[in-house]
């Protein structure tokens, strides 16, 4: 039996197409596992009006917490031998299932992946089909994931690091496999790089299943200091694996460890430069001004909790606003005074933070045999003067603009 676990947050108008192409799969020997996150509009009532309609869903309710730890509750509650990941608002494509499964049991893989059609906002879709099947060793697999970081698509020669375009064994997860709770941006790279390790070769199929839609409402949350954060973190995963690497695949995977991290400094950086525009709040204009006196703010993590409850748009429909109506009772997670922004002193704090981990990175012997020279002068400045590469890095914005 394959276990389906979905986080749900909000999701809008796109959870009934999610829902409805994992009950229509030919492959019907599953159960599908909605973990309601704390959504705020109506998610959770539709979740349970399907499982009142199917008998092979599971709803579970919970606090928001992200989806690491929406994800760590679908786990423990599977009962199949296959676990499955699907996000709320993508959806799979008729007979995924039955396609993986089969190709999987018949090469004994304990791990299976599909490409992706990957849409974008203005429409452009991408996607890579030849229909081939083949098996990687777990060795390359684990080179392929890190050096195709960035990869959307996919192919041959990078694997997507996102977990919901693969089947998983069933087991790789009951040794302890389990996504960071503290992470919620990039969760899914440490999973894949245990499970990739775990697997003795991978089931590749290059056929596109999986449809994931880029939605800039879904990825807003990307420059709170939480998920920052956590994509730090990852980079650090990423850095580590690239070491285990065979000597000729070092250079690529530690350059690319390098980029993702780079990545999110620089998305700190421009996060840093927002708050910085907005005006002080109340309890900043204290401190900057001396004043003894102080006001109740949110903590961090406090803010970092309340930032990840983003309003998406409200769903139609007779059986869901009719359940919406008693979700008015519900608990409601706290707005912060501040409108869910962060304070530009939580930017500072998080770039010193960053700069920190990546003293540690730029101090292994790794990074400095095998780092490419233009990183390494972006790596310089981060750590020596990160004022100017702030600065010099807008102004590039800036002029990619003009």
């Amino acid at each position: 039996m394959i276990s389906v676990i979905v986080p749900v947050y909000n999701a809008g108008e796109y959870l009934e197409a999610c829902i409805e192409s994992v009950l229509s799969q030919e492959y019907g020997n599953l159960e599908l596992i909605l973990i309601d996150d704390g959504s705020t509009d109506g998610s959770g009532e539709l979740c349970d009006a399907f499982a009142e309609r199917d008998t092979r869903i599971k709803v579970i309710h919970r606090e928001n917490g992200g989806v690491s730890r929406a994800r760590n509750t679908g786990l423990d509650a599977a009962r199949g031998d296959v676990i499955a990941f699907l996000d709320c608002d993508d959806y799979i494509l008729p007979g995924m299932y039955e396609a993986m499964i089969d190709r999987m049991d018949s090469a004994k893989a304990k791990i299976a992946v599909c490409t992706v059609i990957d849409e974008q906002e203005n429409g452009d879709v991408r996607r890579w089909e030849t229909g081939e099947t083949m098996l990687i060793t777990g060795r390359d697999a684990l080179r392929r994931l890190v050096t195709g970081m960035g990869d959307r698509a996919g192919h041959r020669e990078t694997i997507w690091f996102s977990v919901w375009n693969k089947l998983y064994d069933a087991g790789i997860f009951k040794s302890g496999v389990r996504f960071d709770p503290e992470t919620d941006s990039a969760e899914d790279v440490p999973v894949n790089l245990a499970a990739f390790a775990m697997a003795d070769h991978i089931l590749y199929y290059e056929k596109p299943y999986y449809f994931w839609r880029f939605r800039r409402e879904s990825q807003s949350n990307i420059k709170a200091p939480k998920a920052l954060r956590g994509g730090t973190r990852t980079s650090r995963y990423l850095f580590d694996c690239a070491k285990t690497l065979a000597e000729g695949d070092r250079p690529a995977a530690v350059t690319a460890a390098i980029r993702h991290f780079y990545w999110y400094y620089t998305a700190g950086v421009h996060a840093l430069s927002q708050a910085k525009k907005r005006p002080l709040a109340q309890g900043e204009e204290d401190s900057e001004q001396g004043s003894e006196t102080k006001r109740d703010y949110p903590s961090v993590s406090q803010r970092e909790e309340d930032s990840e409850q983003g309003s998406k748009t409200k769903r139609d429909g007779s059986s869901v606003s009719q359940r919406a109506q008693d979700s008015k009772n519900r608990p409601r997670c706290p707005v912060p005074e501040n409108g869910g922004q962060h304070s530009r002193e939580d930017y500072v704090n998080l770039r010193d933070e960053m700069r920190a981990g990546l003293k540690g990175i730029a101090d292994d012997p790794a990074y400095r045999k095998y780092t490419a020279g233009g990183f390494k002068a972006a790596v310089w400045l981060m750590l020596h003067a990160p004022a100017l590469f702030g600065a010099l890095w807008l102004f590039y914005r800036r002029l990619k603009r003009l």
